[in-house]
């Protein structure tokens, strides 16, 4: 058998919760200012690029770039916090939570809805930058330093005495308990020719410690003015290679900017190095001409 007969259909429109936020202008409950007070961030621009590739970001209702940093809008206060882990374990980092402010409130029910502020800062150093530890910091990390150079930055500081061919890790929580500055920024790095290399026979990871003696590539051909430093590459470096190092003695400005305080926290037996290196220069690479 068959029969014709009309099919009526009813189209609702239906918001979903978030929607519902939105048309009510509540558009966020919990924003991350990620913040880094450095001049170059380059730390901050890593961690970009890794919130990216994980998907962290996706939750997030809006995106805002400010001079120090970047907000992150959340919906819902549990994905804030998921992107506030993965930063804890990216980079070295304190979480300071306050800001709350209540939207509303369910006196019968004994609830409230309310916005909370979740203020993350980043350490204000970088990968091979150099800074001087607070005295107790020098004293904790079994007194390395007090100058010493950043390797690599990960969940803690991965920090290393030059002079000693010592290697440590200075967590988020040390560093902020006595904030320090750097002291040479890779914008102050000038590029020296190594002349000599004479291994000290001291190993610490996967760095060798060398007596090495420099030049100013700028220099050569002008002057015969040549430092001799320790240097951790001793196990890459050779004659005529270039080099990337600070000038401390060039430094030394920055570096007791109030010199009663900072003098005092200098350590007393510990001389200032001359230069201290950081990387190596690849070679550049010479096009060949076509005949």
């Amino acid at each position: 058998l068959q029969q014709v007969f009309p099919v009526e259909f009813k189209v609702d429109n239906y918001h979903c919760t978030n929607c519902h936020k939105v048309a009510a202008k509540v558009s966020w409950e919990a924003v991350v200012q990620l913040r880094q007070r450095v001049d170059h961030k380059r730390t901050f621009y890593l961690l970009e690029q890794m919130i990216l590739k994980h998907g962290v970001h996706a939750q997030t209702s809006e995106v805002k770039e400010v001079p120090d940093g970047i907000d992150f809008y959340f919906i819902e206060k549990r994905h804030s916090q998921k992107l506030v882990n993965f930063v804890t374990t990216m980079v070295p980092c304190r979480v300071k939570t306050g800001g709350e402010r209540v939207l509303s409130e369910d006196w019968k029910n004994n609830s409230a809805k309310m916005k909370q502020a979740i203020s993350v800062e980043i350490v204000p150093i970088c990968k091979d930058d150099i800074f001087v530890l607070h005295p107790r910091q020098h004293a904790a990390l079994g007194c390395m330093g007090p100058m010493v150079l950043v390797v690599t930055v990960g969940a803690s500081l991965r920090i290393i005495d030059m002079q000693k061919g010592l290697i440590n890790d200075l967590r988020a929580d040390a560093f902020f308990r006595h904030p320090r500055k750097p002291i040479g920024t890779l914008r102050h790095a000038i590029v020296y020719t190594v002349l000599d290399v004479e291994k000290t026979g001291v190993v610490c990871d996967k760095y060798a410690l060398a007596e090495v003696t420099v030049a100013r590539s700028s220099d050569l051909g002008a002057n015969d003015v040549q430092f001799v430093c320790l240097s951790h590459l001793g196990h890459i470096l050779h004659a005529g290679d270039e080099v990337l190092g600070y000038d401390v003695t060039r430094l030394q400005s920055a570096l007791f900017q109030n010199s009663d305080d900072d003098k005092k926290e200098w350590p007393k037996g510990f001389p200032l190095p001359d230069v201290v290196l950081i990387k190596k220069l690849a070679p550049t690479r010479r096009s060949r001409r076509r005949v």
